[in-house]
């Protein structure tokens, strides 16, 4: 796109116009000869009016120049530019051509107030803006001056480039001020975010051919350091950009400081809450580019995208990628440029990167884009990283796409680490892609690429990776399939010969080889060379050696005495003739530094130098160990060989690498495994012990690690090893076991032991005792508080030994207590005392939600274990049941707890059939608590089910939950409320977006209140549990509050639930863009209707509204009550019941009288009726039955009112009632499927369409298909599914015989492809009995049918609408009240409505009265005071004429009256004849006929062109336009279809325009006529 431009100033001289291309020619042409003398300006203000200027040559002196908001305000810096609805304030606009200013020397300094200093609206500031062409800046450093948390308000950029072949070389450039600074990307970039972004970038580069050269910018703004919009041949050359980089475990440390990320608790943009260990840039992209934008070149305006980008010579540091130019097209080449400590380093879709650089510190040096990248070409070198690896990622390289050619090699003292891999597709681990809102950036396949992996970096290749081949010096995980990556060692360590720390015999000479240097010379047999070698990383390895000799070479490679390697060469011919022998067999080194000895077998060879090759490096074991209670919860999961598990509890070992290599256990008794990871189930002795895991990775490397698994059930304390004590002695003890005991225990003597209890758990306690003496007493304190008092008799002697223990348990947390032992009694002794674990205590981690169970025929007797509870003030707990098929007297389920080890107190017993559903308890106070089920059934197939076990803290399940504060969300953004209370609020809520509010209790809940505001009527929010599909218990209402920031408080029912759930709230509308703005929400007690589901029974007495109705019990069989006292005129209302595609309505009743009637109708009490129902007697009162009627369709939302009419007091009961959706019986018939064919249509074995098997093609006319014994009885109608690129196409449905009786005929139409499925139907002649059906093939005159995938019977007959401008024989309404029919006595027609009284009325359905302005009607009367009111929807509805029916003399002379319409009428209606009159038999009426609005005579062919549904879905039909050139456009002017019609009744398939208002322009015969249509 592009328009002209104008740049204004806002200096006296008004606009300035860019002058047109061939005056600037001719004034270049003129000038281009003319050399121009430099000028020299020493201020800020003097140097603006050259910036306009062509071919100057300026330079500013050098200095220090300070712009302040003070400058912007008096209008010292006034120039802006506005295109494309942009206006842009600058501070040095460059507008004028062919010029050179010269900064050198100079800095500008920007205070960052100046960002806003600019009064009224505007979108953009920048600092540097050049649009004319031909200009060189250089030299000029701009600071801004200020923190770095003073964001523009507006955007903002240092440099902006427009214009063409402009430079800026030699820029040093600091940005600053922004917000939020020190994020990165993680909260927000673009339009999305979860804190509100205000960026601010330092140099954007548009325009044709623009080149940055040398610039060197330190990014201390959240923004893109250099990026591209609109440009086309840009260059970026010798720069260096520089950010900076923070961990997230650094921004996680902000918890609690009130920061930004802390307000919204550190929620990302990715939909997940920040996770630690990666790094971030604060900034955005080091080179960027864009595949959008716009720019401005000699005064045109272009909306495009960046092609053609060269970047060469640069470094890129801490930024969140070093180049990136994937969304650039055309040719993209960077070449020796260096990206260091970048999170990413090179990205360019499809491109060339040619020696380039770049660590992988904190993230990968290549990244593909997207999974369609394909033939990117990239020599990239590994360099050693700066600091310590913080690679979030994993990842060296994560390479998808396809026809990539990849060479990564290693720089210069590179370290490998092994957890670092080249991944080829599958899983990117980027911080940003652990959710789902940026699965297109994940889960990559890779197809077809070479790799030259020259590092010792492992490659991975994942399951959807195939023909990936090359070489690697790594080792190589293939999981996918026909990958060939063949090893190549590559040099770890080179050392030169003569760089030995030791050696015996040899002397150095300056080399001969190739290399320079020097080599070793003069070895003779027996002498030697040590070298000091470090070995980064252990494995197996080779040597490579260059040598040289006269006589053959014979040494052996040895460390410690161990020989690695004994190599042999052939003699090469002379001293100074170089080979390069290489090791035959690997060998194995450890990490670290390694003496390596060279000793000589023989003499008169040499040696230049050592190459050190790594084959295949040892992968290290990475220990995880979990512990698992009784239940399979999990407990503990450390990284540690070496754990202390619980008897009973479960241990899983899960060493680590998760993929690759292969795995061998050994253990006690003999256990052996293959698989990675290990279970130990039910821990005892017998299986605790050592368990030797050997991993063997993919090049054939072994490493091994021994797990400990030890038993943590008791401890044992030395009497002697108390803290602190009074009184007592020790000695060496006589008992069996101990060095020493505690003895001269005298009365009031203590001992003081801190004990650490490594597993929480009850513990008994022992202790070990002797004394002669009886009845010896101490007591016992835990924690300052009394434990127990201990007694024991005499164990014989002072020597005697003796196990005491305590009759009960005690719970003991894990961590320090403090035991304290005061003697009661002297003269005893003391050798230990033993902590016996007894039961393990699950730790205080709540909500404890264990799996459920089923009770059956086997007892079941299920225990929590032990739960503490001491981490809060109170629990409850809920346990809910169901039962499955019917349960005797003798089946059983006990529900029961126990609190702090007490006894079982019971909470539900239930036998048989169960009378609740839920065991609860409340507001339990203690230190452990159990739960405890029990029950057994007599048979498998009736049981009990616990489907749902919760031990929860105790909460206000009504108090208020702040919006902001979910726990995870999609799509929602936090905001400053403007409501009367909170702080914040969730807006910019978009339909699908959801927050999810963990753990919270809805026991009791019956309601929920929210705090909300939108703009829409159509908004509303689902309450699901467990997931954003999850089971929906309420629906919220959102009601239009007006304006965004005007709040209302609604209420919506909540099914009843139990137990704790993770509620979500998604946010929906039926249509509109947006939904709301919620502040806060809160669950309630109180009552609130539930919504009714109109297609399930709904109960009578459940209205919303009603008048003059009593609500009763019930003498029907089902249900609790009934509404009764209905007399003439009352009604009952349902709110907002959405009938889509409901058919016919269900109602139960009884009536005595029999003399009813009941009115359906939308939204009011006058509103239109959708059915009318004469009510039958049914015997009684309390005689019950149930009546089917159809409705009319209705596509919305509606308040459904049912009125009744009738005479009688109490003239029916109600009880439910139930809208239904029609069901059709008949199964498809595939028309693959036929049993007789002629034409030979081909069978496709599958077929294009949404679904079915196969379907039928190469359809011509005359074709048919048979299919034998088709019951028609009851068939109304037929549909057929095709495809078809003609208009005139259609099918004929015959009985037993191709030429057989005609039932029925569907018509075909254009459906834009043969493989574009659309589904036509049309009646059928009513036919009973079984026929075989043909299905005959035509067109008028296309050579092609269709292809046809099914046939389907209907018994639903298809109601078309009426044609609005033919005559409507009156006996042909769809519904009437209180007339008769006989044969007409008028000249044309066959029957009239007659025996018309005051109120009848005759209905007929679906006419399009949009342009109609009159009706005529066909009567006859003897009266004169007799009238026809023509309704709307009802017999009371809307009035749009009254035809005044004269007295004709008599019932049998006929004439026809004419009637204008009094309102405009769109669309289809139902229209009511209503007769008014005080005689009986008031007319007769024979017919009916609408007319348009007065035409003129050239309109009057056109007046019979009739185009309806209006409104229209799919389909428009189309009649009398035979001939007709009919051209639609929408409401921008815009034509979207342009179609002539060849028959007079045709259709045309609407099913992909868009919903909106269009305008039809019909041309015939040199007569045009717009008309309008709405499309659904």
């Amino acid at each position: 796109m592009k328009t002209n431009l104008t740049m204004h100033s806002m200096s006296p001289h008004g606009k300035l116009a860019f002058m047109p291309k061939v005056l600037l020619l001719l004034l270049g042409l003129l000038t281009s000869s003319i050399s121009f003398a430099q000028v020299t300006v020493t201020s800020l203000t003097e140097l603006l009016p050259y910036l306009k200027q062509d071919n100057v040559n300026v330079t500013l002196a050098p200095g220090t120049y300070t712009v302040t908001s003070e400058d912007i305000q008096n209008g010292l810096f006034p120039d802006y530019t506005e295109f494309l609805d942009r206006k842009n304030y600058v501070l040095f606009l460059v507008s004028g051509n062919n010029s050179v200013y010269d900064f050198t020397g100079v800095t500008v300094n920007v205070e960052t107030a100046v960002f806003n200093a600019y009064s009224g609206s505007y979108d953009n500031f920048y600092e540097v803006q050049t649009t004319g062409n031909n200009n060189v800046l250089k030299n000029l450093t701009l600071v801004d001056v200020g923190s770095v948390d003073d964001y523009p308000e507006n955007g903002a950029c240092n440099i902006t480039m427009d214009g063409a072949n402009n430079r800026i070389e030699g820029f040093h450039i600091t940005a600053k001020g922004s917000y939020p600074y020190g994020y990165g990307d993680a909260f927000g970039k673009g339009g999305t975010y979860t804190i509100k972004h205000y960026k601010h970038s330092a140099f954007l580069i548009r325009g044709e051919s623009n080149h940055a050269k040398g610039v060197t910018i330190i990014h201390r703004s959240y923004g893109h350091c250099m990026f591209m919009q609109a440009a086309n041949n840009p260059i970026i050359e010798d720069c260096y950009l520089e950010g900076e980089m923070r961990s997230t475990d650094d921004m996680l440390a902000e918890e609690g400081t009130g920061s930004a990320a802390d307000l919204i608790d550190f929620y990302t943009v990715w939909g997940y809450r920040l996770p630690p260990g990666y790094m971030k840039s604060t900034g955005e992209a080091g080179i960027r580019a864009y595949n959008a934008g716009e720019t401005i070149i000699d005064g045109v305006e272009y909306s495009r995208g960046t092609s053609n980008v060269t970047v060469k010579n640069c470094t890129i540091k801490h930024l969140r990628t070093g180049v990136t130019v994937a969304h650039a097209t055309g040719t993209k080449y960077v070449e020796g440029t260096t990206a260091i400590g970048c999170e990413n380093g090179f990205s360019l879709g499809t491109g060339t990167v040619v020696d380039c650089y770049a660590d992988v510190a904190y993230g990968p040096v290549y990244t593909t884009t997207y999974n369609t990248d394909k033939n990117y070409n990239a020599d990239i070198t590994i360099i050693p990283a700066e600091d310590a690896y913080y690679n979030g990622s994993g990842n060296v390289a994560y390479i998808g796409g396809s026809n990539h050619n990849i060479t990564l090699k290693s720089a210069s003292g590179l370290v490998i680490d092994q957890d670092l891999k080249i991944k080829f597709g599958g899983e990117r681990n980027h911080i940003s892609t652990q959710g789902e809102s940026l699965n297109s950036q994940d889960n990559f396949t890779a197809y077809n690429i070479t790799i030259n992996n020259n590092t010792n970096f492992p490659i991975v290749l994942d399951t959807e990776t195939s023909y990936v081949t090359g070489v690697s010096g790594g080792m190589v995980t293939d999981l996918g399939t026909d990958n060939n990556i063949v090893h190549e060692a590559v040099s770890v360590n080179k050392i030169e010969a003569e760089a030995y720390t030791n050696m015996d015999g040899v002397t150095k000479a300056t080399t001969t080889d190739d290399d320079n240097g020097e080599h070793i010379t003069t070895i003779d047999a027996n002498d030697w060379l040590e070298y000091d070698i470090d070995v980064a990383l252990a494995g197996t390895y080779t040597m490579s050696y260059r040598v040289s000799g006269t006589n053959a070479g014979d040494f052996t490679l040895s460390q410690d005495e161990t020989d690695l390697e004994h190599v042999t060469f052939e003699t090469t011919g002379s001293q100074d003739t170089w080979t390069t022998v290489t090791s035959a067999t690997p060998f194995y080194l450890e990490a670290g530094t390694q003496t390596l000895r060279i000793t000589a077998h023989t003499a008169q060879w040499q040696l230049n130098w050592l190459d050190l090759k790594l084959e295949c490096a040892s992968v290290a074991i990475v220990p995880f160990v979990e512990e698992l209670n009784p239940l399979g919860l999990s407990i503990q999961n450390q990284q540690t060989a070496n754990v202390d598990i619980f008897p009973g509890n479960t241990a899983r070992l899960q060493p680590q690498p998760l993929v690759g290599g292969s795995w061998t256990w050994t253990g006690p008794n003999n256990f052996s495994s293959t698989n990675r990871e290990v279970v130990l189930e039910a821990i005892t002795s017998d299986l605790a012990g050592a368990y030797k895991a050997t991993y063997t990775n993919d090049c054939g490397v072994s490493s091994t690690l021994t797990f400990n698994i030890n038993l943590a059930g008791s401890q044992q304390i030395e009497a002697e090893t108390y803290t602190t004590m009074n009184g007592i002695e020790t000695e060496t003890t006589t008992d069996t076991s101990g060095n020493e005991h505690v003895t001269a225990i005298d009365q009031n003597d203590w001992m003081e032991y801190t004990i650490n209890i490594p597993v929480s758990a009850t513990y008994r306690f022992n202790y070990r005792v002797a004394s002669a003496q009886d009845n010896t007493q101490f007591t016992v304190t835990l924690n300052n508080e009394d434990l127990e008092t201990m007694s024991f008799a005499s164990t014989g002697s002072a020597n005697t030994w003796a196990t005491v223990k305590s009759a009960q348990t005690k719970y003991l947390p894990e961590g320090t207590h403090t035991l304290r032992i005061t003697s009661n009694s002297s003269d005893w002794k003391l050798n230990w005392i033993l902590l016996d674990g007894e039961d393990f205590v699950n730790p205080c981690d709540l909500p404890f939600i264990p799996e459920g169970f089923t009770i059956k025929s086997e007892p079941v007797t299920w225990s929590s274990g032990l739960i503490d509870i001491s981490c809060v003030n109170s629990v409850n707990a809920y346990i809910e049941l169901a039962e499955t098929g019917t349960l005797a007297a003798t089946d059983q389920v006990k529900l029961m707890y126990k609190l702090d080890g007490g006894e079982a107190i019971s909470i539900s017993d239930f036998q048989g059939m169960l009378t609740e559903h839920t065991g609860i308890i409340r507001n339990l106070s203690g230190s452990t608590l159990e739960l405890i089920i029990e029950g057994q059934t007599a048979s498998d197939e009736n049981y009990y089910t616990i489907s749902k076990i919760n031990i929860v803290e105790t909460t206000d399940t009504f108090a208020r939950i702040e919006a902001e504060d979910f726990t995870e969300a999609d799509g929602p953004k936090i905001g400053n409320t403007g409501d009367v209370d909170g702080v914040q609020n969730l807006g910019s809520v978009k339909p699908g977006h959801w927050s999810m509010y963990a753990g919270l209790d809805l026991t009791d809940v019956k309601s929920i209140n929210a705090r909300v505001s939108s703009t829409y009527d159509d908004a509303f929010i689902e309450v699901r549990l467990n997931g954003v599909e999850g089971e929906l218990i309420g629906t919220i209402d959102v009601v239009n509050t007006g304006a965004w920031q005007v709040y209302e408080t609604v209420s919506a029912y909540i099914k009843d639930v139990t137990g704790i759930y993770d509620v979500y709230m998604v946010y929906q509308t039926k249509s509109s863009a947006n939904v709301c703005n919620i502040n806060w929400f809160q669950f309630s007690d109180a009552y609130v209707k539930a919504p009714t589901d109109p297609f399930s029974i709904f109960q009578a007495e459940d209205y919303d509204s009603e008048s003059g109705t009593e609500t009763i019990a019930t003498t029907d069989s089902d249900g609790v009550s009934q509404v009764s006292s209905i007399g003439n005129g009352d009604w009952i209302m349902f709110e907002a019941l959405d009938l889509t595609n409901a058919s016919s309505l269900d109602f139960r009743f009884a009536s005595a009288s029999g003399d009813g009637t009941l009115e359906v109708r939308l939204d009011s009490t006058d509103g239109p009726i959708i059915s009318l129902i004469d009510l039958p007697s049914t015997g009684s009162n309390t005689d019950w039955t149930t009546l089917n009627v159809a409705i009319d369709p209705i596509d919305t939302e509606h308040d459904i009112y049912f009125i009744f009419k009738g005479e009688a007091d109490d003239m029916v009961q109600l009880n439910w009632m139930q809208f239904k959706v029609y069901t059709n019986p008949y199964d498809r018939i595939e028309a693959e499927d036929f049993d007789e064919q002629y034409g030979d249509p081909t069978v496709a074995g599958s077929t294009s369409d949404i679904d079915g098997n196969g379907d039928l093609r190469g359809i011509f006319p005359g074709d048919w298909v048979k299919f034998n014994a088709v019951d028609l009885s009851n068939a109304q109608s037929i549909s057929a599914r095709f495809g078809s690129l003609y208009d005139d196409a259609f099918i004929e449905v015959r009985t037993d015989a191709p030429d057989g009786d005609l039932i029925g005929t569907i018509e075909l139409h254009n459906t834009g492809g043969w493989h574009t499925w659309d589904t036509a139907s049309n009646n059928l002649t009513p036919t009973s009995g079984v026929h075989d059906v043909y299905f005959i093939f035509n067109a008028v005159t296309s050579p092609n049918v269709c292809n046809i995938n099914w046939f389907q019977l209907s018994e639903e007959k298809i109601s078309y609408p009426r044609d609005p401008l033919a005559k409507i024989e009156a006996e042909d309404y769809d519904l009437a009240q209180g007339t008769s029919t006989s044969t007409t006595s008028d000249e044309d027609g066959n029957l009239d409505v007659n025996n018309i009284q005051d109120g009848d009325w005759t209905l007929y359905k679906k006419i399009d009265l949009s342009d109609l302005g009159s009706i005529d009607v066909r009567v006859a009367s003897a009266f004169d005071s007799s009238s026809i009111e023509v309704r709307l929807g009802a017999y009371d509805g809307q009035l749009i004429s009254t035809i005044t029916v004269p007295n004709t003399g008599s019932l049998t002379t006929w004439q026809t009256v004419n009637a204008e319409f009094t309102e405009y009428v769109e669309g289809e209606q139902n229209v009511y004849l209503v007769y008014k009159g005080s005689e009986n038999n008031l007319l007769h009426i024979n017919w009916l006929q609408f007319y348009r609005e007065s035409l003129t005579v050239e309109d009057a062919e056109l007046n019979t062109i009739v185009l309806y549904p209006n409104p229209v879905s799919q389909h428009l039909n189309i009649k009398n336009a035979a001939g007709a050139k009919l051209q639609f456009y929408d409401i921008t002017g815009k034509q979207i279809l342009n179609t002539t019609v060849k028959f007079n009744d045709a259709s045309i398939n609407l099913n992909h325009v868009p919903s909106g208002l269009y305008l039809v322009k019909i041309e015939k015969n040199g007569q045009i006529q717009t008309k309008k249509i709405i499309k659904q």
